[in-house]
């Protein structure tokens, strides 16, 4: 079953709110979100989450992203920065020693969106596409992304062809 999330789009000014993440010595940015519970709707996953991992209320807009990957329906909505104070959240990520790494939220400026490792990479780059076409306002309708990459890739392994001839060889002798 796939998981199914909610994640912001915060855009306040030239800044937009970013999850920084660390996993082992992986790090790269996220839309900050998470996983929907039972009987919520989305756009009350959204909320709270973000009340959890930012610290600040949000008012929802309006959905522009869907991605779809074999694990995960991941829903995207540009939010409102309605109240609170940044960096101020109390979620799980924050009280208790993690073993998904480090959390830190960060208000980076949209101008440096390029330079940023941000995932998923498909939504990272319609993102940067859509803010310079339209501002703030991304876009209008709904964009479906899937990610045509499988969880699970099988290495390619060329030491078959040196097998056949280590054959050839033991054959001759």
């Amino acid at each position: 079953m796939k998981r199914i999330s909610a994640r912001a789009i915060i855009i306040e000014g030239d800044k937009i709110g970013l999850m920084y993440r660390k996993k082992v010595n992986h790090a790269f940015y996220c839309l900050p979100g998470g996983k929907q519970e039972t009987g919520e709707k989305l756009e009350e996953t959204v909320v709270r989450e973000i009340k959890e991992e930012f610290g600040i209320d949000i008012e929802v807009v309006k959905k522009v992203y869907e991605f779809i990957s074999e694990s995960a329906h991941q829903h995207f909505y540009l939010c409102k920065w309605v109240d609170g104070i940044f960096g101020t959240g109390e979620g799980e990520e924050f009280t208790v020693p993690s073993e998904k790494g480090y959390y830190e939220p960060r208000l980076v400026n949209v101008a440096h969106l390029k330079e940023l490792h941000i995932l998923p990479k498909k939504i990272a780059k319609q993102l940067r596409k859509d803010y310079e076409r339209n501002g703030a306002d991304l876009r209008d309708d709904v964009k479906v992304l899937v990610d045509d990459k499988p969880a699970i890739q099988m290495p390619k392994f060329k030491f078959f062809k040196k097998r056949k001839h280590i054959k050839k060889e033991v054959a001759k002798k």
